[in-house]
């Protein structure tokens, strides 16, 4: 099988092309990655890491999605991407979370011990989990919840390491790790949570406010 991975929600945007046959870790075959600005360019990205493996777009049967939390216009750009393929060619669509990838890739560097992963929610307040890396599994010990510049800095100082994106620039003692579009890709291969394209939706935590318009008046 192969599988392109899309993770658009960092400043760090990336695709990566991978082959797995099942009974194996999957290889990867080609990256490419697009950091600066906010402008997201999938198809650039794509096209580029589609290049690196030497293969044609034809070729993938299945994309996963970073779903984040994170950048939510790269995140619908890269939901965007993948329902519109499976749409036309009806390919095989997962969803990753993008701390799952940030975790991931902590492990695959040998860190064997409790972690806090924050990514920056703006408005003052940070996603956080807790977990558990241990050599073939990660636990999760806090689910990811909502919590402010406040309340984490209360908890920086219980030994447990603090990694995320762009984190160092806000607290001294974070670790910056971007989720790769590989790490995600790899996580897929282990799972078969397959998607229909409409039920990809990013993960968000804050409740969503909508207050409906009121009528038109008119004046006599």
């Amino acid at each position: 099988m192969i599988t392109l991975a899309l993770e658009f929600s960092g400043n760090i945007r990336s695709a990566a092309i991978l082959s797995a046959n099942g009974d194996s870790a999957a290889k990867i075959l080609g990256e490419a990655a697009d950091a600066g600005d906010r402008n997201v360019r999938p198809l650039a990205l794509i096209q580029n890491a589609l290049g690196v493996a030497g293969l044609k777009r034809g070729e993938i049967s299945e994309i996963v999605v970073g779903l984040g939390p994170g950048s939510y216009t790269g995140i619908r750009a890269a939901i965007s991407i993948a329902q519109g393929w499976q749409l036309a060619t009806g390919l095989k669509l997962q969803g990753v979370g993008s701390a799952d990838a940030i975790a991931f890739q902590l492990q695959q560097r040998g860190l064997r011990d409790k972690v806090r992963i924050a990514i920056d929610a703006q408005r003052g307040e940070f996603y956080v989990t807790l977990l558990n890396i241990f050599p073939n599994t990660i636990a999760i010990i806090e689910a990811m919840n909502l919590k402010s510049r406040e309340q984490l800095d209360s908890l920086l100082g219980d030994q447990c390491g603090l990694f995320g994106p762009g984190l160092s620039a806000k607290f001294q003692s974070a670790h910056d790790v971007e989720p790769a579009a590989s790490a995600i890709g790899q996580l897929a291969v282990t799972r078969s949570n397959f998607l229909p394209g409409e039920l990809l939706e990013p993960i968000y935590l804050r409740a969503t406010t909508f207050v409906k318009a009121p009528p038109p008046r008119f004046m006599p």
